[in-house]
């Protein structure tokens, strides 16, 4: 038989949930043998669609089939289905904990009984507290044979018992939810009105529904519904470490939920009314959502996976990360060099991966009010927005470039109406790991007495770049601030190149505000500071392109104010208004 070769490096085993060994034999899901290659490196089709999606293990396959007799063999069709509905796209918040937890379910199985015997006392273990459980799980680590043997046996079981299917549940009676565990979390495998059959791979228990429901709240992955919460108006839904949430609101007494699964989890809940379905709600990464007016949204997606960050006194300003094609990939309120600053930029960049990423940091002052947000796209790629801010200190702010599309005329449009009052938070869909930028945002705003009536249309920022845009330059983009009142800079300069090039600047200023301009890179922070008076040393690296300029240094003459300029420098005035350009491979400081 001959054995094709394939790369796979993003996927896994759909049985024992490993990646794929180089030069091991692996079965797709018609049991077709195949060699797993060496990749060398990720590509953007090994993440986006593997082949095989569906695989196992050449050693699970023949260890999950030698234990089962024919008759109870899966088919193809049976393991391919499995195979689908496990192949979660998203992170689990904690992995270590529920692989521990995934080990403690096998343990406690019957199946553990059987293999384990005598060296390991099952009625021992079962008598231990969830705590000392866990720590002798701690120590084992998942184990394939473990995984194949117990859960994932088990699961393929219940698939062939219980074929796809949707059913309807009145929400006047109570309910009784069937649960599966699946890598340590139980998951909503059935809903219904009646109490189920018990089997021995789901637990079930009793949910009483509210006379009155204010909000159902779903908790999701992307393996289906592993919670659900009845809800009344005193009620406060909690949060259980999902990735995700789908608040439902009924809109009548006598709604109906439409359950739909797989076969195995439940997918989804749909609430229906007078015969027919009500609108699709968002999904937030909490359960306690924001408020906001239908005009507060930008929407591409039908349901868009939405992240809420609420500009409190913590958020010192919002740090936006821009792919190579100018796309906004994810937005952070940043709160100083913290574990989450680094978490955000660590997604960002197994999000990018290796190709160019433009870091965009703004500023917000204490007092300062964000007042108006745009949205500017172009008409034939709208699902390719940016945001553009404008504070009551009238700075102005585009998370994009400064022209998206050079052929094509920007739309712009308001998110916010006379009676809004000023930004509060920004919500947008930069968590969703399915996506490489952000389609779906959104603002919410406060108390419409605190601010003045909001600017619904952006200023007029038509300026024409410094130099003409080479071949190679694929977008300019441009930040600007006042030098008036400028006290003292630090310079941020990009460490991962060999010249180490100066790449932006926070600015201070007497009145104790900040200015951004150019990229504020808070990873290579080197406490640069430097006071008034400026000099500016521009370079050339020839390496790639003769043209490549960029900012070689930027020095103090505190001093001695009367220095003249060295060669090759040049002093910044304390007038005026500074513009810093920069592109991939060139930055340009002009002052007007």
């Amino acid at each position: 038989m001959v054995v094709q070769n394939v790369y796979l490096r993003s996927s896994s085993c759909s049985l024992c949930k490993l990646g794929p060994y180089i030069g091991r034999d692996i079965y797709d899901s018609r049991q077709n043998p195949l060699r797993v290659l060496d990749c060398g490196k990720p590509c953007q089709r090994c993440q986006s669609r593997p082949y095989p999606e569906v695989w196992f293990h050449a050693h699970c396959f023949d260890t999950l089939m030698d234990t089962l007799e024919p008759s109870q063999r899966p088919s193809p069709a049976v393991l391919e289905k499995f195979g689908s509905i496990m192949a979660g796209r998203y992170e689990a918040r904690d992995r270590r904990r529920r692989d521990f937890t995934s080990v403690v379910g096998t343990l406690s199985s019957e199946y553990a009984r059987r293999i384990m015997q005598p060296e390991f006392d099952h009625d021992l273990f079962l008598r231990f507290p969830t705590e000392i459980k866990l720590m002798i799980a701690e120590h084992i680590q998942p184990c394939w044979w473990m995984t194949v043997l117990d859960e994932s046996r088990r699961l393929i079981d219940q698939l062939k018992n219980h074929p796809c299917r949707s059913t309807q549940l009145s929400l006047t009676r109570d309910v009784w939810v069937s649960k599966v565990t699946y890598r340590g979390v139980g998951y909503v495998a059935r809903l219904s009105s009646s109490r189920p059959k018990a089997t021995g791979c789901a637990r079930v228990y009793h949910m009483k529904i509210p006379d009155i429901i204010d909000k159902i709240v779903l908790s999701l992955d992307s393996i289906g519904v592993s919670g659900i919460q009845f809800l009344d108006n005193n009620s406060t839904p909690k949060p259980d470490g999902s990735p995700w949430y789908e608040i439902l609101e009924p809109k009548a007494s006598t709604a109906k939920i439409k359950v739909r699964s797989n076969g195995l989890i439940v997918q989804e809940l749909q609430l229906i009314a007078d015969g027919s379905s009500l609108q699709n709600a968002l999904l937030w990464s909490s359960p306690v959502t924001p408020k906001f007016h239908p005009w507060n949204i930008y929407k591409c997606l039908l349901k868009p996976r939405l992240d809420y960050l609420k500009l409190d006194d913590r958020i010192q300003g919002l740090l936006v990360c821009v792919s190579k094609k100018g796309d906004m990939a994810g937005i952070h309120g940043f709160s100083g060099v913290s574990a989450e600053f680094r978490n955000f930029t660590s997604r960002m960049h197994r999000r990018l991966g290796r190709s160019y990423k433009r870091w965009i940091y703004f500023p917000l002052n204490q007092g300062e009010l964000v007042e108006a947000a745009w949205i500017r796209s172009v008409s034939n790629c709208p699902s390719r927005p940016a945001l553009m801010l404008q504070t009551s200190l009238g700075r102005t702010i585009t998370f994009g470039p400064r022209d998206p599309v050079p052929s094509y005329s920007p739309e712009y449009r308001s998110l916010v109406r006379i009676g809004d009052g000023p930004i509060t938070g920004i919500f947008h869909n930069g968590l969703d790991p399915a996506l490489t930028c952000i389609t779906d945002m959104g603002v919410t705003c406060g108390d419409s007495s605190m601010s003045a009536t909001p600017r619904l249309q952006p200023p007029d920022l038509r300026l024409e770049p410094p130099l003409a845009v080479p071949y190679y330059v694929d977008c300019w983009y441009m930040t600007r601030a006042f030098l008036n009142g400028l006290v003292r800079v630090e310079i941020s300069r990009d460490l991962s190149q060999p010249h180490a090039p100066i790449v932006g600047m926070l600015l201070h200023y007497t009145d104790g505000h900040l200015e951004a301009i150019g990229q504020v890179r808070w990873e290579y922070a080197s406490g640069e500071e430097i006071s008034v008076p400026l000099y500016v040393e521009e370079g050339k690296d020839t390496r790639e392109h003769s043209d490549y300029t960029y900012i070689k240094n930027i020095r103090g003459g505190e001093s001695d104010p009367e220095q003249p300029p060295a060669t090759g420098e040049w002093r910044l005035p304390t007038s005026g208004t500074i513009f810093w350009w920069s592109s991939r491979y060139i930055d340009k400081i002009v002052v007007r």
